[in-house]
């Protein structure tokens, strides 16, 4: 298992699985910051596309003060497939991927 770990500044790509195919094991969303909230998107791209609403996977993720949100939902990326988050601050939320090589 390899651990990918990003610190989301506006729309940032967090995974790409690049000439490999990935499985995905979970995401955790966590926002590190004590006294705010963050709002975030999700986003599943293919090879050669961009983030946009028709690849948008989780819309307006509303994440508490210091609170972590999981998705263990199991994801199949493709060879230049990509994972995309976008905050609506930046510098709150960190995402950390688990995935392994198949």
């Amino acid at each position: 298992m390899i651990e990918s770990k990003t610190t989301v500044n506006g729309l940032t790509e967090v995974l790409n699985a690049g000439q490999q195919k990935l499985a995905n094991l979970a995401i955790f969303l966590c926002n590190t910051h004590t006294k705010k909230a963050e709002v975030i998107d999700v986003y599943i791209v293919s090879s050669g596309d961009s983030p946009s609403d028709a690849n948008k996977v989780i819309a307006k993720l509303y994440i508490p003060p210091v609170q972590t949100f999981s998705l263990e939902e199991k994801l199949i990326l493709e060879a230049g497939d990509s994972l995309w988050v976008e905050a609506q601050i930046g510098d709150r939320v960190t995402v950390t991927v688990t995935y392994t090589d198949i």
